[in-house]
């Protein structure tokens, strides 16, 4: 395999992976045995070795072998070797976006953008800025600010002045909650890229177990390359955009109710924070994919 493309992937969905280079490559080889005859005057094998292995669904492909040492003292000995091949998910990562490379199975999508030359179930690479949902970004930032304020006001001084205020701001705090919990299907939930010198937007449904440590702040605002697979091409502004809110609880609440609903929300507060703007249609041109990895 050459070695000038390391990738670091930050998102991998190692289920894909696997079962793409299973198919591939007919399944997996694990272990190699080689056998080499020697002329040797005098040596000393040693081979110490460990076990090693991943705390993920690959973790069957490790390897266990015991130290041990072999005096040879005689000319012409013959050398048995075993060696298990360790692969990390990155690693198959990198192998498999190689074999796809190679074969031209990927598409690349850099500047000006066509919805003609995309067929549903390619494989694309973009490159282009992350965010999150727009609105779990918004009710993320406002449930900080308001347990910001209840924590500041929680003071003797504060709770003889300002009880009312509090109760108001944890009932907030509550509904706030209630909505972010909604907008997320399980540990799944949107991502948004927004396509480098170009005004495509790309919808990434992905899963917090798939981040590195199950962190996916790092990735937010950063500009990555992602890879995937086509679900849906947004082709003309008179088609359906996609929408943000369909695999949630609140999949049926029409756009303008939920606006309402976040406007009464910000109202009821102290704080000057505008939902307006907050869309949960994303509309051409648009593109929805699965995403195999997001990587640098």
């Amino acid at each position: 395999m050459e070695k000038d493309n390391l990738y670091l992937p930050i998102y991998l969905n190692q289920r894909i992976v696997f079962d793409l280079l299973a198919i591939l490559e007919d399944g997996f080889s694990q272990m190699k045995k080689v056998s080499t005859s020697e002329q040797i005057d005098k040596s000393t094998a040693m081979s110490v070795e460990g076990e090693i292995g991943f705390n993920n669904i690959f973790a069957f492909l490790q390897t266990k072998i015991n130290p041990s040492a072999n005096h040879n003292t005689s000319k012409g000995s013959s050398h048995d070797e075993s060696e298990d091949r360790i692969h990390t998910p990155n690693s198959l990562f990198s192998k498999l976006y190689q074999i796809l490379d190679e074969n031209k199975k990927i598409k690349v999508i850099e500047g000006e953008y066509d919805s003609n030359s995309l067929i549903e179930g390619e494989f694309i690479e973009i490159e282009g800025k992350l965010l999150k949902n727009p609105l779990i970004s918004l009710l993320d930032s406002f449930k900080a600010l308001m347990e910001l304020a209840i924590a500041f006001d929680d003071t003797n001084e504060g709770k003889k002045n300002s009880n009312k205020k509090n109760k108001v701001n944890n009932t907030i705090t509550k509904q706030m909650n209630f909505l972010s919990n909604h907008l997320k299907n399980g540990d799944m939930f949107d991502l948004i890229c927004r396509v480098k010198q170009s005004n495509l937007n790309v919808v990434l449904p992905v899963y917090i177990e798939y981040f590195n440590n199950k962190n996916m702040n790092e990735i937010i605002d950063g500009n990555y390359r992602v890879l995937g697979k086509i679900t849906n091409i947004i082709k003309s502004k008179e088609d359906e955009g996609i929408n943000l809110l369909r695999n949630t609880s609140l999949s049926l609440m029409k756009e303008s109710l939920l606006k309402q609903v976040m406007t009464s929300l910000t109202e009821l507060s102290d704080f000057n924070i505008d939902s307006s703007n907050v869309n949960t249609v994303i509309g051409y041109p648009a593109l929805q994919i699965i995403p195999i990895a997001i990587f640098r």
